[in-house]
């Protein structure tokens, strides 16, 4: 705050004050001793004070206008330092939950990997389960067949399954007799004899079963290679492995049904055709 000149401190008017008291005693007494006649000497001013002069050393009162600056500096200091603790908490428990949040992702991965590996393997436990009962069922060999009998592919009366169809088929008009033999082959030809073009399942989106395809393919298939190639490192067995999986039928992309997510009733009827092409020409050359 500048200095206004025309205002006194308290210290400069408490000399003024005892200043024009002295004045005016020194005055009064001089006039009383002229009056008088007496030529008694002025008695000394600092004697005939009863009460001694302040202390001229006596501190100004602060300025008030500093503390309220230096307050509200410390406010704003304090209020900059709880804004930054908080967006640091903030960022803390963002990145909290973003792992928490990447942990579930996982999860759910793997657990939804896990569920496809344990239904390709029911399925593979359903076939071997009807294969085995298959065979049980068939006659058994008699003890002095040849060795050209052993070796058959087929044990037993091939299953024609082309009585089913009550209607002709074919040029001719004739029935088409269809030889099924495995458990998927006669699963084929009953969805060939007893269902329509629209029971062929077809699949828009291979890919959703390609991860759990190529892990069982590659449990299955790393014991197999280690023993046929024990030179070669584990990545090199894992690619081998790998590429064979994309040639072969249990890669997702390599069997039949596969269309775009989105064809058309057309190509979907298209699609259909050919599969049901497909196996009638398969069981056909068994």
């Amino acid at each position: 705050m500048p200095h206004n000149p025309f205002i006194f401190s308290p210290t400069q008017f408490i000399r003024i004050f005892v200043i024009v008291n002295i004045t005016t005693y020194i005055s009064a007494n001089a006039y009383l001793n002229t009056r008088s006649g007496t030529n008694q000497p002025p008695s000394r001013p600092e004697n005939t004070l009863q009460n001694p002069v302040p202390s001229l050393t006596t501190m100004a009162p602060k300025n008030k206008g500093e503390n309220t600056k230096k307050a509200a500096g410390n406010a704003r200091k304090a209020e900059a330092a709880a804004a930054k603790q908080a967006q640091a908490e903030r960022a803390k428990d963002q990145q909290e939950s973003e792992k928490w949040e990447q942990g579930a992702k996982d999860a759910s991965k793997k657990q939804a990997a896990a569920a496809k590996a344990a239904e390709l393997a029911a399925k593979k436990a359903e076939r071997d389960a009807l294969l085995a009962e298959e065979e049980k069922n068939q006659p058994s060999k008699p003890k002095g067949a040849g060795k050209k009998t052993a070796e058959k592919k087929n044990v037993g009366r091939p299953l024609d399954l082309g009585q089913l169809d009550d209607g002709p088929s074919g040029k001719d008009g004739k029935m088409k007799a269809i030889s099924a033999s495995g458990i998927d082959n006669a699963l084929d030809a009953l969805s060939l004899t007893t269902g329509s073009a629209n029971d062929l399942k077809l699949d828009r989106h291979p890919e959703r079963r390609y991860a759990a395809a190529y892990k069982a393919y590659e449990e299955r298939r790393l014991p197999e290679v280690k023993t046929e190639h024990p030179g070669l490192r584990r990545n090199q067995q894992i690619e081998l492995i790998r590429k064979e999986f994309e040639k072969s039928e249990d890669n997702p992309f390599n069997q039949q049904g596969n269309v775009r997510y989105d064809a058309s009733k057309e190509e979907l009827a298209d699609v259909r055709r050919q599969q049901r092409e497909g196996i009638e020409k398969r069981l056909a050359d068994k």
